[in-house]
């Protein structure tokens, strides 16, 4: 299942992927047993929204290391939320979440990097 947000005020899209969904499920949820409509009902009220940064090579790098080493989809930003680190791929006005992370599966040198994220002028 798709779930789609409309930005009025920018006239922009963010759609998640059932992907992302399942992800959430299985790295913050920790739940096997929510069903799907569950699941997005949850992400929605703990997460109100994303702000991005576009991707560089360590971000993508990291997106690889949870996502399969050698998965050619194509990620060009992450962007911090209450539940973790989401990494998707902007089509002009359309973002596609694709997948997230938690902060527990970050390497030292990764959380490092991915707090100096949460600390940029672009997340407050």
């Amino acid at each position: 299942m798709y779930a789609a947000v409309y930005q009025p005020f920018t006239s922009k899209i963010t759609i998640y992927a059932p992907h992302f969904f399942k992800r959430y499920q299985e790295r913050i949820l920790k739940d096997d047993n929510l069903p799907i409509s569950e699941i997005i009902k949850e992400y929605f009220q703990n997460c109100r929204g994303l702000t991005c940064v576009d991707i560089d090579k360590d971000l993508e790098a990291t997106y690889q290391c949870f996502e399969g080493h050698y998965n050619d989809e194509v990620i060009n930003f992450v962007s911090v939320t209450a539940g973790g680190y989401c990494f998707g791929e902007k089509h002009g006005d359309v973002s596609i979440v694709k997948t997230i992370i938690s902060e527990e599966m970050l390497s030292e040198k990764q959380k490092t990097f991915f707090n100096d994220l949460k600390s940029c002028d672009v997340f407050k």
